[in-house]
């Protein structure tokens, strides 16, 4: 059979809705999706780490992040309030680990203004967790994760994804593996030579490793890796730095059309999260209750976020998350139902 291709009808409302029922790309897409759910809550339940129910809305975001940051908060108006749609409800799970001490996590949908593009999307869904522990205990937390995941999806769906064409050969390769490749955000510097072609400027003339980069990255260690310890002039606020405070305990896993997972070690103290508002410019007016949790329950957690659409791509091995959501919410798009 040919390899399956989307009907890449998502700009078209009415073409989009129809493709639903005739096209075999969205039955195999919720297909894949439901697997990722229940593959997920069981993982999660073995390891007791409990599921939870959060608000979508947030007065305080994670984004914008200050200084370095690209991703812009969503507000609206509700019930004659201004506030947010949540980037993510990584703070409500920092609240709630503090109840649940083996940890809590959450698959819902997380929202991002900024332009849609083949990389992004306004509205995904978010497996997000956060636990008792540190960096290195959160990359093998995670790498659990992502190898049961994509287990269960090659013993539920193999077979289907092999009828429409698709390879499975990464995903098993992914299977049989201990660990993932590592490389530093200064080694991975190295490794592209410093060439502009690989690099972005954002605010401030920071530069980033850009899309091009990390697909560069990808290539030379092997298709899937770790890239720790971001600068920590490009990270939120509530990471954890280390190296006198020029390097941050993050990571983010790279695969597919680049990160797929991000992840990091909080900061632990109230003294420290303080200076780290000052230092990204953030103001911390709507961060008090924040920076008086880690007063009065201080607590060393670590959490990690997976985008399931840019998960699913390295899945079918495609380019354009657009053409993964069943239901399309984008921006500037009409849509139904």
């Amino acid at each position: 059979m040919n390899k399956i291709s989307p009907p890449c009808v998502w700009n078209n409302k009415k073409q989009h809705f129809d493709a639903i029922f005739s096209s075999p790309w969205y039955k195999l897409i919720s297909d894949l999706s439901s697997e990722f759910l229940s593959a997920t809550h069981h993982f999660y339940e073995n390891d007791g780490i409990k599921p939870v129910t959060l608000p979508i809305t947030t007065g305080s975001v994670s984004s914008p992040m200050g200084k370095g940051s690209d991703s812009l908060p969503v507000k609206i108006n509700l019930f004659g309030k201004e506030t947010y749609l949540a980037d993510s409800m990584q703070f409500q799970l920092e609240c709630l680990v503090r109840i649940f001490d083996k940890g809590v996590y959450y698959v819902m949908p997380t929202f991002r203004g900024e332009e849609a593009d083949q990389r992004h999307l306004n509205q995904f869904f978010h497996s997000e967790v956060e636990f008792i522990g540190d960096l290195k205990e959160a990359i093998k937390l995670a790498e659990q994760y992502f190898i049961y995941i994509t287990s269960q999806i090659v013993k539920k769906n193999g077979k289907l994804l092999e009828k429409y064409g698709l390879k499975t050969e990464h995903l098993r390769k992914v299977i049989s593996m201990k660990n993932f490749p590592q490389i530093t955000y200064n080694d991975a510097l190295k490794l592209l030579g410093n060439d502009s072609a690989y690099l972005s400027t954002i605010d401030n003339n920071i530069k980033v490793i850009n899309s091009k980069g990390e697909q560069k990255i990808i290539d030379e260690l092997g298709g899937i890796c770790w890239l720790t310890y971001y600068p920590s002039e490009i990270v939120p606020f509530y990471q954890a730095r280390c190296n006198n405070g020029e390097l941050s305990l993050t990571a983010d896993l790279l695969c597919g059309i680049g990160e797929v997972l991000g992840l990091g070690e909080r900061q632990k103290t109230k003294e420290k999260l303080n200076q780290n508002l000052n230092k990204c410019e953030v103001s911390n007016e709507e961060y008090i209750w924040y920076l008086n949790m880690k007063y009065k329950y201080p607590l060393q957690t670590s959490g990690f976020g997976l985008g399931m659409e840019r998960y699913l791509l390295w899945i079918l091995e495609h380019h354009d998350i657009r053409d993964i959501p069943v239901f399309q919410r984008l921006k500037d798009i009409d849509n139904i139902p």
